[in-house]
């Protein structure tokens, strides 16, 4: 066995499920004790002989540098340490990075940490209290939109994640031969089942396994966002939790006296993405990125979808797991996660794929001739990474390139250019409706090709009772219908059905 192979040889997470305000563990806490947590499972003291630690970006608090607190946190004086970019793939590309540099022989002991304590945050704020490690400055937005996204789409409203995954979401269904309801039903029984596994994961913020039925059906606890998806069936960002995984190579961690049924290797992977700015997709029915990056650890695997014993599938709304697993080939109820998912393990933020990778770890050194698949994704379907892992030892090095984005971009089509000067007749490319918190309808957001092959966006009023119900029909897909656009207020093009 190559002694330059990366291993993960320590993964630890950390809870606090809020018993009490006043002793809540702040962000700093969360990540000690997660680090804590992966020496023991390591069974060495790594953080002091850390060379790199790679912080996920943090959201809930407010910090001036929290890769410097979190390495004098750990006393690990020898280490560099920096912040993240964020985003859903991030814990797969930083831990990827960090594997290849101990390949490369640039570093010995990488960690890759992060936290989140928005659920203490969001309970202060409600109280009008400010807890000692939540410091003086507020935390900035999560989401910023108008620092990607299109004028356009900021001003017909579709600025954040939920509002605009609906779009792949209605695109999708007709493209797969479903009805919306059956397209509902598809979601509400993936849901379900990832609700029956962060029951069993001891580390899930919401650990009450639903039924399809719960999951789909609209209640006031369950209330509609933006259509199709109700509050069920989107991430739950009001967490407190932590996440620590050390990697190392073989020949270190014999060194240090790991045993080798505690090292998890890395067995390829690949990573592409889309455009930042997402009225300039080719489409929303597929995407090229999260094509190509499937494809390639297929194909790193042999193209034999089965060694796939584990699979944890990003799952911030249904669309994202949907569309994977059709292009991995596998089956609804195959085992889509391995942690429990973003609404039911919890969402925090930008590092749920940490939590992942910790849970899979400790499957596979129960399984060691096991292979995993974990697949990040980033933005509004945008950034994409994919990891293989396995307890077996691979045959040979990881490629030291990642990136397949230049096959990517040449599987890319031609994107509709856009336009907000069209009035008339349209075809309906995709749609979403926004609801209030009582459920009711505020208006939708319609994307159209127009005659000439141009893409425009357009509001559909509440007060047009007519399109909006058949926009919202679970027994009909609108996609593909003629609409038409007129002038409407506020300077908004409005679209109704003719």
């Amino acid at each position: 066995m190559n002694d330059r192979l990366p291993v993960i040889v320590g993964v630890g997470e950390s809870i606090d499920r809020l018993e009490s305000l006043e002793n809540s563990k702040g962000p700093l806490d969360l990540i000690a004790e997660a680090v804590a947590n992966a020496e023991r499972d390591a069974g060495v003291p790594l953080a002091e002989i850390t060379d790199q630690i790679d912080v996920v970006k943090h959201t809930s608090v407010s910090y001036d540098d929290l890769a410097a607190l979190v390495k004098l946190r750990l006393r690990a004086g020898k280490a560099t340490s920096t912040l993240s970019d964020g985003s859903g793939n991030g814990p797969l590309r930083e831990m990827h990075n960090a594997a290849l540099r101990i390949q490369r022989g640039e570093i010995q002991v990488a960690l890759l940490t992060g936290s989140e304590a928005q659920r203490s945050v969001d309970h202060a704020r409600k109280q009008g209290i400010r807890l000692p490690w939540m410091g003086k400055q507020e935390a900035g937005p999560v989401f910023r939109a108008q620092s990607y996204a299109n004028p356009l789409a900021v001003k017909y409203g579709l600025e954040i994640p939920f509002q605009i995954y609906p779009l792949y979401e209605n695109a999708t269904a007709p493209l797969w031969g479903q009805t919306p309801q059956q397209a509902r039903d598809e979601s509400a029984r993936i849901w379900a089942n990832m609700s029956e596994v962060a029951a069993r994961n001891a580390c899930a913020s919401a650990r009450k396994p639903l039924t399809p039925r719960e999951v789909a059906e609209q209640t006031a606890n369950n209330r509609p966002l933006a259509w199709p998806y109700l509050k069920f069936m989107v991430a739950q960002p009001s967490v407190n939790v932590g996440a620590a995984i050390f990697l190392t190579s073989v020949g270190h961690a014999r060194k240090l006296g790991i045993a080798e049924d505690r090292m998890v290797f890395l067995h390829g992977g690949a990573a592409a993405r889309e455009p930042d700015d997402y009225l300039v997709r080719d489409s929303y029915g597929v995407n090229a990125s999260q094509t190509t990056v499937l494809q390639t650890v297929l194909a790193q695997m042999g193209w034999d979808r089965s060694r796939f014993e584990l699979v944890d599938l990003y799952s911030c709304f249904p669309v994202v797991p949907k569309m994977a697993r059709r292009l991995l080939g596998i089956a609804e109820d195959g085992g889509l996660t391995i942690a429990g998912g973003l609404s039911f393990f919890g969402a925090p933020v930008h590092n749920y794929m940490s939590h992942a990778a910790a849970a899979t770890v400790r499957q596979l050194r129960a399984a060691r001739d096991g292979h995993a698949l974990l697949y990040g994704q980033g933005g509004n379907v945008t950034k994409h990474h994919a990891l293989v892992l396995s307890g077996r030892a691979p045959e040979s090095l990881l490629p030291e390139s990642f990136s397949v984005q230049a096959k990517a971009d040449a599987a890319r089509g031609p994107v509709p250019p856009l336009t907000d000067a069209y009035t008339g007749p349209a075809t309906l490319e995709t749609f979403t409706v926004m609801h209030d918190r009582h459920g009711e309808p505020t208006n939708g957001v319609v994307l159209v090709i127009t005659p000439a092959g141009e893409r425009a966006l357009a509001n559909v009023p509440a007060s047009d009772t007519r399109t909006i119900a058949h926009l919202k029909s679970l027994a009909r897909s609108p996609i593909g219908d003629t609409v038409q656009l007129r002038p409407g207020s506020a300077g908004l093009t409005e679209c109704t059905v003719p």
